[in-house]
């Protein structure tokens, strides 16, 4: 950045103010005039210059109060910084007729045909001007600018354009031979965060269960004097999560139309773009507008304890459209994931390079170097994968909007546009985890058993934990699948619909019955009073048992069945949160030594035996009372004997 001063001093050249026809453009001249009577203005320059939010809203679009075009009132400019930047697209128009009427008519475009256009360089754009003669109209075209700011802001506010010039410029001194206009520009970028509802009071220390409804907030604050030819939100979850279909906007906390927005279902996500009528709700307002999002996510069956289940958002904006997506999630073939690049337009552009990484779709860990894809190869494959974790590939921007999809289990695709935008906003996604418990069933001496069987329940109110019924699953589904229809014929009516106030009731009272027969179809546990519906854990011929997808807190292990030859134990208590997983003082594996279960100890059943030592201690005792009964029989005859 530099200021107005240095700038206009490295022009090299005395400007002065020309004449123009309702100019709002600054326009300067240097010191070449000529008061031939068919002089003309050789050339005309359009140099972009970028302020600051606050310098462009108190700008004055006539020029600098007191300026008198000279080049010591431009020196006493102090206080203002501006740069100059390329790749800004101008175009110079002929004005259509010859009423007089060019400033009435300044913003009809039906009126002006293009005579000239091309992108700024860092010099400005230079126009041949010397044939032209007649009112001229300089305007912006923001959908031909490739201009994007150093941390993605794009073009936003302006003053000086459109504007109009006559040729050939004449001042009180002469006429211009060389020419230079300055428009002026701000640049922003739009904010975006993402976070669980406060509604929830979610932590990590507390975990969620299977078939908890996860709420998401998605703010975006969108800069003011925006020109977006593009706004939309791409979100894709881990397969721990299920998207329940209910996403909501609003702008400036009211509602926004459904005319305002378009919603397609992603992989396992959703995409919301912004359609024409809500850009212009958008676009070009005085103040920033806030835009919120919610929607929600269940847990379900294939969320594992302690790994984080990921939802993640890439918010795409611009002066122009947008063909991005955000990455999608897949687990390995046979330990491998492959990438493959391809471009909109084949064959990719000469000696362009991408540079692409695989990321743990669900902690979000990087996985091994970044690797470079060119015109050599433009396909990777990474080996020695986990098979059962979620990956996802990233490509680093380039200036290419790149668009994601999953083309089979471990294939990835990522094709590239020159959509000119700036890099999508990805905020960091919000997490969640379910936690659980690994055990060994052992006796005394560490010998691991098989075949015992326990029910959990929960500590502080002896429910017990449970799957679904069949029946109760096929119920579930069938009324999922009968909201389903419901929804749907409430969409299609409020199309054709004469009162839409009514229609789009309906359409509300659809959906919210479809979201709550979705969520209770999903598979998940529940909480029974009765022992006889819990959910049944056995250990295997390794002693091994384990439950998962419970949310953090203290249960219990209720032994129903021992191993044979040994007796049921006490209830055995036992807390999940975070680490409970992977903690414990016995290996859950006989071969690996880890520490990560704890052991549940039963002791054998001890009775009298038949044939051994009991056998011999009853007959030595029953010999002894024998010999004492003969004894005082024999003792007591001989008494009476002597009494006769």
């Amino acid at each position: 950045m530099k200021s107005i001063n240095k700038f206009l001093t490295m022009l090299a050249a005395l400007l002065l103010t020309a004449s123009s026809l309702f100019s709002a453009a600054t326009v300067f001249a240097a010191d070449n005039v000529s008061t031939a009577p068919d002089a003309v203005t050789k050339t005309l320059t359009i140099h972009k210059l970028l302020l600051s939010e606050d310098d462009l809203k108190t700008w004055d679009t006539n020029g600098p109060k007191g300026y008198d075009g000279t080049q010591s009132s431009l020196k006493d400019l102090t206080g203002v910084v501006a740069e100059e930047i390329p790749n800004v697209y101008f175009e110079l128009q002929k004005y259509n007729l010859t009423d007089g009427k060019e400033k009435e008519n300044l913003k009809d475009d039906s009126k002006w045909t293009t005579v000239h256009g091309g992108l700024t360089t860092k010099d400005g754009l230079k126009i041949e001007t010397s044939t032209l003669k007649g009112v001229y109209r300089i305007r912006e075209d923001r959908t031909k600018t490739t201009y994007v700011g150093p941390n993605g802001q794009v073009l936003t506010g302006s003053k000086a354009v459109p504007a109009l010039v006559t040729l050939p410029l004449v001042n009180n001194n002469g006429t211009v031979i060389d020419a230079h206009v300055f428009p002026k520009n701000s640049y922003n970028k739009p904010v975006v965060d993402k976070r669980i509802a406060d509604t929830l009071n979610y932590n990590d220390q507390n975990g969620l269960s299977i078939g908890t409804k996860i709420p998401y907030v998605v703010n975006t604050t969108i800069p003011s004097n925006a020109t977006f030819a593009t706004s939309f939100w791409s979100d894709e979850m881990t397969e721990g999560l299920t998207y329940n279909e209910d996403v909501t906007i609003t702008l400036n906390n009211v509602a926004m139309d459904q005319a305002d927005y378009e919603v397609t279902k992603g992989n396992n996500g959703f995409n919301l773009k912004l359609t024409e009528a809500g850009l212009a709700k958008i676009n070009g307002k005085d103040a920033d507008q806030k835009i919120q999002i919610t929607y929600s996510a269940t847990l379900n069956s294939l969320a594992v304890a302690d790994i984080p289940e990921s939802n993640d958002i890439t918010y795409h904006y611009g002066n122009h459209q947008d063909h991005g997506n955000t990455p999608k999630p897949t687990k390995p073939n046979n330990g491998q994931i492959t990438v493959t690049k391809t471009w909109d337009s084949q064959p990719a552009p000469e000696g362009v390079k991408a540079t692409v990484q695989l990321v743990n779709a669900k902690t979000g860990e990087k996985v091994g170097a970044p690797v470079e894809l060119s015109e050599n190869n433009w396909t990777y494959t990474w080996s020695g994968l986990d098979n059962s974790i979620e990956y996802k590939v990233e490509e680093e921007y380039n200036g290419y909007s790149a668009e994601y999809t999953v083309e089979s289990k471990g294939k990835l695709g990522v094709k590239n546009w020159k959509d000119n935008n700036p890099a999508p906003i990805n905020p960091e996604e919000p997490r969640v985890k379910t936690y659980g418990k690994k055990f060994v069933k052992v006796d005394q001496k560490d010998t691991r058993l098989e075949n015992a069987q326990f029910v959990v329940k929960k500590a502080d109110s002896n429910k017990y934990i449970a799957f679904k019924s069949t029946a109760q699953q096929a119920a579930d589904e069938k009324a999922a699948a009968t909201a389903k229809q419901k929804l749907d014929a409430a969409v299609a009516a409020y199309t054709n619909a004469a009162d839409k106030q009514a229609a789009q009731a309906l359409v509300d009272q659809a959906q919210q019955e479809y979201n709550v027969a979705y969520k209770e179809a999903k598979f998940g546990y529940v909480e029974v009073a009765g022992k006889d519906e819990a959910m049944v854990l056995t250990s295997n011929t390794d002693g091994q048992f384990q439950i998962s997808g419970l949310a953090a807190g203290t249960y219990k292990l209720e032994e129903i069945k021992a191993p044979e030859g040994f007796a049921k134990i006490d209830d055995v208590e036992f807390v999940v949160g975070a680490g409970s997983w992977n903690q414990g003082e016995f290996n859950y594996l006989k071969d690996v030594q880890k520490n990560d279960a704890t052991k549940v100890v039963n002791k054998k059943i001890t009775i009298p035996q038949t044939g051994g030592i009991g056998t011999i201690i009853f007959a030595v005792a029953g010999a002894a009372i024998m010999g004492i009964a003969v004894y005082a029989y024999v003792k007591n005859n001989k008494d009476e004997d002597q009494l006769a």
